[in-house]
């Protein structure tokens, strides 16, 4: 586990929707992660309404979810500017190469 997620709310139709909204708003570089199918699993009939038992899982998913499931676009796009800070580049005004200052020591490390 690299994170634990927890929210609240008054009903639990609210708590569900705004869970699955953190999950979405969620980029996790570096690693696979099962947000796609823990929202898949929120956005069940059978979750939302209460009504699920201990083979919900068996019943619903038990393939768990397809390995070839589409990123989001705003993992995509999280993804595009995270690469683009790893190359140098060109001011406009001085016309040197700069490189990103998240890749130097300037934290005082």
């Amino acid at each position: 586990m690299i994170a634990k997620v927890i929210v609240w709310d008054e009903t639990r139709t609210r708590a569900i929707q705004k869970m699955i909204r953190v999950l979405k708003d969620s980029i996790v570089f570096g690693v696979h992660t099962n947000i796609p199918y823990l929202i898949e699993i929120l956005s069940h009939p059978e979750f939302m309404n209460g009504q699920m038992t201990t083979r919900f899982i068996e019943t619903y998913f038990p393939e768990s979810l397809k390995a070839d499931f589409n990123l989001d676009s705003r993992n995509q796009l999280a993804k595009l500017a995270y690469k683009k800070m790893l190359i140098p580049t060109t001011t406009h005004d001085t016309k040197t190469t700069v490189k990103s200052p998240w890749l130097n020591q300037w934290r005082g490390v």
